[in-house]
């Protein structure tokens, strides 16, 4: 029996921290998975094995958040895949974007308190811990449906790109007939964006008093050759001899963005610095750029430009138009194409 003494004493130290050490890991955890919504998708991906879900699991939703972010009865964030629905409460913004609402209340109509099937992708949890799934309500794709409707736009970010070409046969129908955020024109007033005709006059300006979206006009880049931008018109559009930031008429310098907040505007400046983080381009009107004005592109619209925008536009002078938002303490506007874009520095590409 003393042996057997010795050997307990022995041991009691070693038993006594491997159960700290082991209590500690086990507080962490817990402390990790309630903090972390990351953290605890990958901790029920693990136990799982399936990826959160398998691709075709079928699923009950419980609410829509907005036009693209759902919650499953099982308390799950779902971020569709494929598009971006305007925001409707959006943390770093001031308040919904045009025809944010409408797209919170379409997604609810086709999913609330309804069975759905979840397909998954190459890449399964967002940054935030959001499950990414392909959503089909009665074997059609919701993304499709909302983006056909002009109630998103098409935002493929690879690898995830199963169902590509059909949301952009989606997009591509909205756009033509001008439904939803493609159906009413910028009214920016700046001659060297072209206005769709049918939307002149009286239209025009009825729907520029409501506010409710925007069009992307149809010309391309550079459909006004930079020759004549370069050389000022007789209408006073463009006068190369002004610094960049004052050339164009009816634009407004970047320093003025913050004062036309929610509203619909043509703004010049010189992009000073480009930064492509592989999810968007920005172009940045200011170093540092903190606070400052910039234009953003996604690579959805890559295809648009003639180069690569973070190469295409640096040290380039350039207006483009659209709603000027605050993200995050800064001006912004999301270019949605490259009909929102002119080169006014008289230079080719």
């Amino acid at each position: 029996m003393p042996s057997i003494d010795r050997l307990v004493q022995r041991l009691r130290r070693p038993i006594q921290r491997f159960l700290w050490i082991a209590g500690a890991g086990s507080l962490a955890c817990t402390a990790g998975l309630a903090l972390s919504p990351r953290l605890r998708t990958h901790f029920a991906v693990a136990l799982s094995g399936t990826g959160g879900t398998t691709a075709g699991e079928r699923v009950r939703i419980d609410h829509a958040i907005d036009g693209d972010t759902l919650v499953t009865a099982d308390g799950r964030t779902v971020r569709v895949i494929g598009i971006d629905a305007p925001e409707t409460h959006h943390p770093d913004m001031d308040g919904p974007q045009p025809f944010g609402p409408e797209a919170a209340a379409r997604m609810a109509a086709l999913v609330d308190r309804r069975t759905v099937r979840l397909e998954a992708d190459a890449v399964d949890v967002d940054d935030y811990g959001r499950l990414l799934r392909h959503v089909r309500v009665d074997g059609r794709l919701v993304a499709a449906t909302l983006a056909a409707e002009g109630l998103a736009y098409v935002l493929v970010i690879p690898p995830n790109v199963a169902h590509e070409a059909a949301l952009r046969t989606a997009e591509a129908s909205a756009r033509a007939a001008r439904r939803g955020v493609w159906g009413i024109a910028r009214p920016t007033g700046v001659t060297v964006f072209a206005t769709p005709p049918d939307v002149a006059g009286a239209a025009a300006g009825k729907a520029a008093a409501s506010m409710a979206g925007s069009q992307r006009p149809s010309a391309p880049l550079d459909a006004i050759p930079l020759a004549s931008l370069a050389t000022p018109a007789a209408d006073g559009a463009v006068d190369p001899s002004q610094p960049c930031g004052a050339r164009v008429a009816g634009a407004i310098p970047a320093e003025s963005a913050g004062d036309h907040l929610d509203t619909y505007q043509a703004v010049e400046f010189e992009v000073v610095r480009t930064k492509d983080t592989g999810k968007v381009t920005f172009l940045n009107s200011h170093e540092p750029f903190q606070s400052h004005f910039y234009a953003a592109v996604f690579p959805t619209d890559y295809a648009d430009f003639p180069a690569p925008p973070a190469e295409h536009f640096a040290g380039r002078c350039i207006v483009v138009q659209g709603r000027i938002e605050l993200y995050r303490g800064a001006p912004q506007i999301v270019v949605r194409g490259a009909g929102d874009v002119r080169v006014v520095d008289g230079r080719r590409p």
